[in-house]
């Protein structure tokens, strides 16, 4: 006659290891805890900061997360930053030659630029690693930084070409050609730039400047309110 009990405890065994292992797999994938839009990294006690970062979506299986309170997954936006920087300033005592002569608003300079940047989820690993972010808002404001940073650079070189050359128009400069010329990797080398646009450039009037400027150190110098732009 046929043991139905042997069955029975078969059947058993295999629902206890299929529970098990549905346990295991759970807790073992690091991945579920990353939300959309989000990379993770993982910090154990055991070993330190995990070498690659958790991106959602993308299966990753660790045993250091089933050992209680043996884990962290500090989470980060990988989306795209996007931000406006205006970047002002004049030129060497414009106040003073624009009082003596007149002439107002034509040696100071303004640039509004728009920038999207971004990095990449294994570089927030590396960043993390670096101790120059610990949080999602480190992130977001080391972004911005090098936003602004980028943006400095820009109006320093504008400044050089309209120096040069006054019919240069800093609207018309592609990202691609102004970037021939300008580098911000030694500072950033883990940022990409994705996006970079002029909305808006006052520039000084380099050629009324300097004859205003001689004109304070040449008296016979005349009427140098009456100089056109």
């Amino acid at each position: 006659m046929y043991d139905y009990s042997i069955m029975k405890r078969f059947l058993a065994f295999v629902l206890f290891l299929a529970i098990g292992s549905g346990v295991l797999l759970y807790f073992g994938w690091t991945t579920l805890k990353v939300p959309a839009g989000k990379c993770g990294v993982l910090i154990t006690k055991t070993h330190g900061i995990d070498e690659k970062p958790l991106e959602n979506g993308k299966f990753v299986w660790k045993w250091q997360t089933l050992l209680p309170t043996n884990t962290t997954v500090k989470t980060f936006t990988i989306e795209p930053h996007f931000c406006t920087k205006t970047i002002t300033g004049s030129l060497p005592s414009a106040d003073v030659y624009a009082n003596s002569s007149g002439v107002t608003s034509a040696f100071t300079w303004r640039f509004t630029f728009d920038l999207t940047i971004y990095t990449s989820a294994q570089n927030i690993v590396d960043l993390f690693k670096e101790e120059k972010i610990s949080n999602d808002e480190d992130l977001q404001a080391y972004l911005d930084d090098a936003a602004e940073t980028i943006s400095q650079l820009a109006s320093s070189y504008i400044l050089q070409k309209v120096k040069t050359d006054r019919n240069f128009n800093p609207e018309s400069l592609r990202m691609s050609d102004l970037f021939k010329y300008i580098s911000f990797g030694n500072e950033y080398p883990l940022i990409e730039l994705e996006h970079f646009a002029i909305t808006e450039s006052v520039v000084p009037d380099y050629q009324l400047y300097e004859k205003i400027r001689s004109s304070v150190f040449n008296p016979s110098f005349e009427n140098v309110s009456e100089v056109s732009l």
